[in-house]
């Protein structure tokens, strides 16, 4: 990775009018779109800083430029690779903020539309594409199949960007894609959608993070307690109205706004929550990725851990205050509510409930219209209000 090396001393410096830089390596993924939020929105220079970002195509790029204080930060890391590279003294990583938390449909385990592989016990011993061999894709595959009773395939790595075109000409059996690549995969090659890379045992897992050092952080604590403001406020926007989330992400990855209409929203975090961590890191203990456990409360920034938060409760757990039904005009706007607006809404009342989407058919968001059939646009109405983008049985829209 290209970066101009601006000093190692591991303090922020000045920038833009006074304020504090802080130098940001970020993946051009929808994991960081509350980062570009942020700074499209004016959030960090509220906030008195001066976030400069610099794209890079893999987290693992930005390890060595983070070692050596080239940058401050990165953005969207893949938590396997770089709780592994802390674990082997390659790095003392510091836990900035979460990215994105896995949520129905945001990655998918595709075939070809003519695939002889009908479930995932198809898939035992056959070739599935991941993005990085022995990473975060595999970690969380592999539970899924062991709790299914299901044998391993054999991983192949092959880049997000090529997935489709290995799929299509018969390089590898399936491809464990996310989105955007997900979504493009099913609509350029009719793919078949064999099982939610989300499913239990790993919904709402952790996946990447923003990630600095414990050098770094503990030179800047009020300027990372001014960037996680604005990132948490940045959140709490995306929170509120998706659509804010669909229209930046064709402003810097290569989703296209048709694209972003579409794709299967992640969860965004507002803050850490070294409860979900744990999670992954004993996942990553459990199949031989760490060697020995890691306690991530140890990995935050001081007066970080006592701000966790989990997802929303389930329904058993609310407050009975949260159980009122709530008027029409509050329902989620239809085709731009996330996944995880609609269960917050639908489990706030009991004549609605969530419904996982059906096989072949992606969530588009709480339509509210409480009829049950297809719709002429060629959207499912699960009789919940519930707006599934899919096909009938027969293949028509």
């Amino acid at each position: 990775m290209a970066v101009t090396a601006c000093g190692d001393d591991g303090d922020s410096a000045s920038g833009a009018d006074g304020r504090e830089t802080v130098r940001v390596a970020a993946l051009p993924l929808i994991d960081c779109v509350a980062l570009y939020i942020a700074q499209d929105r004016g959030l960090f220079e509220k906030e008195g800083l001066d976030v400069r970002i610099q794209q890079i195509q893999q987290s693992l790029q930005a390890l060595p430029a983070l070692a050596k204080g080239q940058i401050d930060m990165v953005a969207s890391a893949n938590y396997v690779t770089y709780l592994q590279a802390h674990e082997q003294g390659t790095l003392d990583i510091r836990i900035v903020a979460e990215a994105i938390r896995a949520a129905p449909r945001m990655m998918d385990v595709l075939v070809s539309e003519d695939s002889d592989i009908k479930s995932i016990a198809d898939l035992a011993g056959k070739k599935l594409a991941v993005n990085v061999l022995n990473n975060v894709q595999s970690l969380t595959f592999n539970e899924i199949l062991q709790r299914q009773g299901v044998d391993r395939p054999v991983y192949r790595a092959i880049p997000f960007p090529q997935m489709g075109a290995a799929l299509d000409e018969g390089q590898v059996d399936a491809v464990h894609a996310v989105e955007p690549y997900d979504n493009a995969i099913q609509h350029d090659l009719n793919a078949r959608v064999l099982i939610d890379g989300s499913s239990p045992p790993v919904e709402s897992i952790p996946l990447s993070g923003y990630i600095s050092t414990s050098k770094y952080v503990g030179g800047n604590g009020e300027t990372l307690a001014a960037f996680r403001r604005a990132l948490k406020a940045a959140v709490e926007i995306a929170e509120k109205d998706p659509s804010v989330v669909r229209d930046m992400l064709p402003t810097y990855t290569k989703v296209t706004e048709e694209q972003a209409e579409s794709i299967d929203l992640p969860l965004f975090p507002p803050t850490v929550d070294a409860a979900q961590l744990t999670r992954l890191t004993d996942l990553m203990k459990k199949q031989g990725m760490l060697k020995k456990p890691i306690d991530p409360a140890s990995l935050q920034q001081h007066g970080e851990a006592a701000a966790s938060n989990s997802p929303a409760l389930p329904p058993s757990s609310r407050p009975a205050s949260a159980s009122r039904p709530r008027s029409p005009s509050s329902w989620p706007s239809p085709r731009r509510s996330s996944p995880a607006s609609a269960r917050a809404w639908a489990s706030s009342s009991p004549r609605r409930a969530w419904r996982p989407t059906a096989p072949g058919m992606r969530w588009r968001g709480w339509c509210g219209r409480g009829l049950s059939g297809w719709s002429s646009t060629g959207c499912w109405c699960g009789g919940s209000g519930g707006c599934f983008r899919g096909r009938r049985a027969g293949g028509a829209p």
